[in-house]
């Protein structure tokens, strides 16, 4: 579609809505934007500030922020006019680049950004892209077709996207999240399937074959499908003891787990999606071991602190549902007090306590949610459980508990008193040194 003087609204004036605002100022098009918060707001230059969201009956398109739901009732009649799409979707349109896109409920941004790093130490000009904090609209128009644009996706954008064309596609696993948007898993599910719908038989896929909803979703994905598991054989990477294999054609030798830094604690699932994908993509194993052998893992995934009387501390702030929190808590030798609580997203925490590692022997809980994270623990069985109203309470009292580890996994977002799980991530970071 030719832009030109085209009418657009942009809807949420976060990062995304700043940069998809540029991209439609260089395609020609008139930008009208409206947020819900638009007096805190700087407004961009040569844009026109509508008063409402429902201005489908003026625009030929409404592009949402991911932060805009697409049952927002404001923007209902856009809908059903087929007049809405997501900042994503919208950009992906005019990529010439090659494209990688990676999605899941844990591990993406990991994986993202190994991906990203592997395909660079190859020779090729990458970019990390989308979710991960660059919007894909901020490079869109000047990546050339010798570039390559690796584009991690979240279930938000997958909201707005009605048929994505990715090279590669990752789906590193499904697991509930974001119930409190997406209302049932299988809702969730069908978002990151949308993943696959425009890719045919010449494109790629890459699925955890030890995640069951994703081998699910890999039965209907028409496109030449790799699979990556720590427990099986499979067409593509997986774990042998500590041997880490790629199987295709032939068997080929990657790397022991033990001489990869980026094998350690939970990312082992990562290191085998992104073997499997960059081997799919015919890069040399020996870059790729390299690549991993020197990686360093981004900030709040179970990061190791340091040890402070007489335990080791772990920051997992990233540990933004269920899943992650008990992922990380696997990853703990030795008895483990954990920290968590936050804004909860639906999720059922008598789950999570029912399947918390017998090592995890005492839980302090705070936050929005920590009535609904008592009660399941309750319900569970789980009994050596404290609440506490800050976060700095629950940090001194497992200081003095008797145990090995002291593990900061919120298993909920963080938006009750933080702005992201980076800044809580910084909190708990602060509480540490300080003590």
């Amino acid at each position: 579609m030719n832009y030109k003087n085209k009418k657009v609204l942009v809807y949420g004036l976060g990062a995304s809505g700043r940069s998809v605002i540029k991209l439609l100022q260089k395609i020609g098009a008139d930008v009208y934007v409206f947020d819900d918060d638009i007096n805190e707001k700087e407004i961009p230059k040569n844009v026109t500030v509508v008063p409402c969201a429902d201005f489908s009956d003026v625009a030929d398109l409404t592009i949402l922020s991911p932060a805009i739901s697409i049952d927002n009732p404001s923007i209902q009649k856009a809908v059903a006019k087929n007049k809405v799409t997501g900042e994503l979707a919208f950009a992906a349109d005019f990529l010439e680049s090659e494209f990688i896109a990676v999605s899941g409920t844990n591990g993406k941004t990991t994986v993202t950004l190994m991906i990203n790093d592997v395909l660079n130490g190859a020779g090729y000009e990458s970019y990390a892209l989308g979710n991960i904090g660059v919007p894909l609209s901020e490079k869109a128009l000047s990546l050339t077709p010798d570039d390559i644009a690796v584009v991690e996706v979240s279930s938000f954008q997958l909201e707005t996207t009605k048929r994505l064309c990715p090279d590669i596609a990752v789906l590193t696993n499904v697991t509930s999240d974001h119930l409190d948007r997406h209302k049932t898993l299988d809702n969730y599910k069908n978002l990151k399937a949308k993943l696959f719908e425009g890719q045919c038989d010449r494109e790629i896929s890459v699925f955890n074959a030890d995640d069951e909803t994703s081998e699910e979703i890999s039965k209907i994905v028409k496109s030449d499908k790799f699979f990556f598991s720590t427990k099986k054989r499979v067409r593509g990477a997986y774990l042998d003891g500590d041997e880490i294999v790629f199987e295709d054609e032939k068997r080929i030798h990657i790397a022991n787990c033990g001489e990869l830094s980026a094998c350690a604690g939970v990312n082992l699932e990562n290191v085998l999606a992104t073997t499997a994908t960059c081997m799919a993509r015919k890069i040399n194993p020996e870059i790729i071991r390299m690549t991993l052998k020197s990686f360093a893992a981004p900030l709040y995934r179970t990061t190791y602190l340091g040890e402070k009387r007489g335990k080791k501390f772990y920051n997992d702030s990233k540990g933004t549902n269920i899943s992650a929190t008990l992922k990380s808590a696997e990853s703990m030798a030795g008895n483990t007090v954990l920290i968590l609580g936050g804004r909860g997203k639906g999720e059922n925490f008598e789950d999570l306590f029912k399947k918390l590692p017998k090592n995890v022997i005492y839980a302090f809980i705070t936050g929005e949610n920590a009535r609904e994270i008592m009660d399941g623990a309750i319900a569970a069985g789980f009994y050596n459980v404290t609440y506490r109203q800050s976060l700095k309470e629950c940090f001194m009292e497992s200081t003095v508990v008797r145990a090995d580890n002291v593990l900061f996994s919120p298993a909920s977002s963080s938006f009750d008193r933080y702005k992201n799980f980076v800044e809580r991530g910084k909190a708990f970071d602060d509480l540490f040194f300080e003590l």
